[in-house]
């Protein structure tokens, strides 16, 4: 459920439009209420996002926060300090934890009463990810869940496994092709 889009995608909301977000979000909180599964949800807010799109994604949230309060959102690529406030869950890149920085800023944010969660972006070698790839041996798949586990996420999104494999991806269009 996404209210955003991918990096330097903004869209213009009319004051219908806002209206209309409002209570489409106000609805889908009582529809996981009534069916109790309100705490395992999140609004995956942007993908991402470029700095220039950080006051939309405050505008969205704000929205969001009128509908239900407590409707969790998240934002998908870093930790980023001018966003802190704004997320619930961040979702950044499992290869930000290479700096013992992000590893430092992650444990900052969970003790805020944030979560954290990683995703898998990269599918080259030494990176754990989901590469079908033959270059790619299986203990990379493996991985991915000891990282997890020995950093201490509070959840996992996946985004692909086949992006790198499929004819369309080699042509540059790999946007197009995932699971």
């Amino acid at each position: 459920n996404s209210i955003g889009a991918f990096q330097k995608y903004r869209p213009s909301y009319s004051e219908t439009q806002r209206e209309y977000i409002v209570r489409y979000y106000r609805d889908y909180a009582n529809y996981l209420k009534e069916r109790g599964i309100f705490d395992d949800a999140t609004v995956y807010l942007y993908d991402e996002p470029e700095e220039e799109i950080f006051d939309f994604i405050k505008d969205a949230r704000e929205l969001i926060r009128r509908a239900d309060p407590d409707l969790p959102c998240m934002v998908v690529g870093h930790i980023w300090p001018e966003l802190v406030g704004v997320v619930d869950v961040w979702c950044p890149h499992l290869v930000d934890f290479e700096k013992e920085e992000n590893v430092a800023l992650m444990r900052e944010r969970q003790a805020a009463g944030e979560k954290v969660w990683t995703y898998n972006t990269v599918d080259e070698v030494p990176y754990a990810g989901w590469s079908v790839e033959p270059k790619c041996d299986l203990l990379s798949t493996r991985l991915m869940f000891w990282i997890v586990r020995q950093y201490g996420f509070d959840g996992f999104l996946h985004w692909t496994s086949d992006r790198a494999m499929h004819p369309i991806a080699r042509l540059g269009k790999a946007s197009e092709v995932y699971l």
